[in-house]
Order: structure tokens, then C-alpha cells, then sequence
């Protein structure tokens, strides 16, 4: 009998067919598609420099709007995280910053502080594009020029440039300024701008905090900031060492995001190294070289209401004929577009601390205020240097009388 031999190319094709299988049935797995869920995203609230730049524009993801007169604005979140906000004038990019509770100019310029040129040429000019260049308290800036921002479309500058006043961006915008308004205006100098945004930064913060330490020891703390140049004193009272904290040399604070202290040190060793927070809160640690130990502190702002004109903050102390220095402490003075006067007294005394409420009046530079269920407060208050001077008495005190002096700040426009 004969064999038939197949060819080997048949032999191949019949063990491939083999491979895939005798079924049409397909085995392959079917493929599924992941749908990611939709973002869960919300609106926040923000402030911009406590309102003292209002008018600017702001964009955050599809939110979008204008500064308000009291400094607000939103900004996207998404699933719990900040967004991006960017912030432009008449159609000129200033910068972006992730969305938080309070933003600045210096927060729109990744790595600056509050001397550099960055933030500076930002701030002259917003001064530029305003109603009133000269202002000391709130830059509004001129609706006029923003609604034509579109006709005039200007580039945006160089805001590093050390020549700002002179690159042609800038010569540009201040010639369509000056024909579009028929005036001549000229951007403000570096140093003009300067000053605005230190006495405003330490204005809004200004004031007197006051909370208490805790750790290794405890017992009470007072920093007044001052609204001229931001420097801080020290006052306070340690339940351990039984003994008034004073420190006389006044800190000098650094501003980045926050302003950031370090108090020095104190007669009986103590220093304090913290940051204010949204103008309200000073929070951070203490340490005692001589006692070696530490701990932290959070403080308030006492008295300071954001909606008053002016905001004074005034040191007193009562001094014993013969024992010398007695209780002393400080009184916080918001004086309202109505003539009202509130506020907080402060009083550190021999191992106890009292915060009080005070209420009062002003008219034109006098006011008359009483610490409740104690003192009257007679004192002078010059505008043109900000400062407040004048007596405190109290007739059912050991001391009856004393002097008064301090400093403040216009907080809002008349």
C-alpha cells in the first residue's frame, strides 16, 4: 500500500490552524473602560492686600471677576486643593499665586520679598493706572483707562527691569495715559512705591497681640507692632519666674509672605521667633537660655476692627513714688467714621493680666475714652505724624494718674 506524503507547506498550515483552536468562540477578555470621577470643585473667598489695590482683575479656572472696594475675591478648588489665581490690569498680566484666605502683590512674584524690584515696579504701576498716583491709603485704579484697555493693548513690562521708568513699555503706557486723560502723569519712583507698600503692609497689621505662652513655662504675652516701621516691643508676664518679660530694644521684622519676627532677647533670658498671620493672629516658639526651656505662644490682635478709619495703639505705665515701675500695659484704639472709639486694654500687673474693653469718642484731633470699670483716656492725636499722646486717670487705683503715648494709621479712606 502507498503512503501519501504531504507537502510541507500543507503540514505547516495545518498545525497553525491547529493553534487557533477548533472554536469560533473568542477567549480574549473583554476590555474595561476606568471613568474617572468629576472633580468636586468649590469657590473660596479671598482678600488682596486688605483692600488697599482695588479695581484689579482676577481668573481662576472658570471663575472671574474684579477686586471689590473691601479687597475680595474668589478662586477655584478642586477636591480640596487651591487653585491657581492670576491677577492682571487693563489687560496687563501682574502674576498668579495659589489661591489662599489673604494675598499680596509680593505674593504674585514667585520668591520676592517686600524690597524686591519685582514687587516694587508692580506697585508704581498700580500707582500710574489709579484715580489719584499720590494716595497713601487705598489705589483705586481709573475705570476710564481700564474700559479701553482693549483699544490701548498694552504689553505687559518687564517687571525686573532696574530702568523700569524708561523701558518702552512703560513710555508707551504713560504717553497713551497723559492723551487719553489730557494730564501729565509720570510713574512713581521705586522709593515712592516702596513706601506705599511698607506703610501699608504694616499699617494693616498693626495693633496689639496678645495671647498666651505654654510649654515650660507659663503665663502671658503682649507685641505691639508698629504701623510707622512694623518694628515690634515686647511686653509680657511669666508665671514660672514670677517676673514682668520686658524687652527694651525694639525688633525689626522681614517680609516675604508673612510678616516674620524675632523678639531678641528679654532681661530674664526669653525670645520669641514667629509670624503674623492675615493681620490677626502672631503665633510661633519661645525659648528661656537662662532657664533652658521653650515652648510656643499664639497671640490675637485686640481691638483692631478692619472697618474703622484709623487704628491707634498707645503704651502706658504706672510708676510707684517710692517701688518705682507698676502695672503697665497698652491700650488698642479703633476710632470710627461715626466719631466712636473702641478698643482693648491690655494690663500686665504682678501675676495677673487683664484684657478690657474700652469705648469712647474723637472729634477732630481730641479723644475721650473709658477702659470699662476703670480708667478715662484724655489724649491728642496728630494725623499728620500719627501719633497719640495725652493721660490716663483712674481715681480707685493705687496710681491715679499716667501718661499716654503711641502710634497709628488711616486703616480706610474717609
Amino acid at each position: 500500500m502507498k503512503h501519501r506524503t504531504l507537502p510541507l507547506a500543507s503540514l505547516l498550515l495545518a498545525i497553525l490552524l491547529t493553534a487557533c483552536g477548533g472554536s469560533s468562540s473568542d477567549t480574549t477578555p473583554p476590555t474595561t473602560e476606568i471613568t474617572q470621577p468629576e472633580p468636586v470643585v468649590s469657590t473660596k473667598q479671598g482678600t488682596f492686600f486688605s483692600g488697599d489695590i482695588v479695581g484689579i482683575a482676577y481668573t481662576s479656572g472658570d471663575i472671574s471677576g474684579t477686586v471689590s472696594e473691601d479687597g475680595q475675591f474668589e478662586y477655584e478648588e478642586k477636591d480640596g486643593i487651591a487653585q491657581t489665581v492670576s491677577f492682571s490690569v487693563a489687560g496687563i498680566e501682574l502674576g498668579s499665586a495659589v489661591g489662599k484666605s489673604s494675598l499680596s502683590p509680593i505674593d504674585l512674584s514667585q520668591g520676592s520679598s517686600i524690597d524686591s524690584i519685582e514687587v516694587i515696579n508692580r506697585i508704581s504701576l498700580l500707582k500710574l493706572l489709579s484715580v489719584n498716583p499720590n494716595a497713601t491709603v487705598t489705589l483705586k485704579m481709573q475705570e476710564s483707562l481700564l474700559s479701553n484697555a482693549e483699544t490701548f493693548a498694552w504689553p505687559t513690562p518687564d517687571f525686573s527691569a532696574t530702568d523700569f521708568s524708561e523701558t518702552v513699555e512703560i513710555v508707551q503706557i504713560e504717553g497713551d495715559i497723559n492723551a487719553f486723560l489730557s494730564e501729565q502723569r509720570v510713574i512713581p519712583t521705586p522709593e515712592e512705591a516702596s513706601n506705599f507698600l511698607n506703610s501699608r503692609i504694616f499699617c494693616q497689621a498693626s495693633g496689639i497681640y496678645y495671647g498666651d505662652i505654654e510649654g515650660g513655662d507659663s503665663g502671658h504675652i503682649i507685641f505691639g507692632l508698629s504701623p510707622i516701621d512694623g518694628t515690634f516691643t515686647t511686653l509680657g508676664w511669666s508665671d514660672g519666674a514670677q517676673n514682668i518679660i520686658f524687652i527694651p530694644q525694639p525688633a525689626n521684622p522681614s517680609f516675604e509672605s508673612t510678616i516674620q519676627f524675632d523678639s531678641g532677647v528679654s532681661l530674664s533670658g526669653e525670645r520669641y521667633i514667629g509670624e503674623v498671620i492675615a493681620n490677626n493672629t502672631a503665633e510661633g516658639t519661645w525659648s528661656n537660655s537662662t532657664l533652658q526651656t521653650e515652648g510656643t505662644f499664639v497671640t490675637t490682635n485686640q481691638g483692631r476692627d478692619p472697618a474703622s478709619i484709623y487704628h491707634f495703639t498707645a503704651a502706658y505705665l504706672a510708676v510707684f513714688p517710692v517701688f518705682g515701675p507698676g502695672p503697665a500695659g497698652a491700650y488698642s484704639l479703633a476710632l470710627k467714621n461715626d466719631g466712636t472709639v473702641t478698643g482693648q486694654q491690655i494690663n500686665i500687673a504682678f501675676g495677673d493680666t487683664t484684657s478690657t474693653p474700652i469705648t469712647g469718642t474723637w472729634e477732630d484731633n481730641q479723644l475721650t475714652a473709658t477702659v470699662e470699670g476703670g480708667a478715662t483716656i484724655n489724649a491728642f492725636i496728630s494725623f499728620e505724624t500719627n501719633q497719640i499722646f495725652g493721660e490716663w486717670q483712674d481715681v480707685n487705683a493705687p496710681i491715679t494718674s499716667g501718661a499716654v503715648s503711641g502710634t497709628g494709621c488711616q486703616i480706610n479712606t474717609l
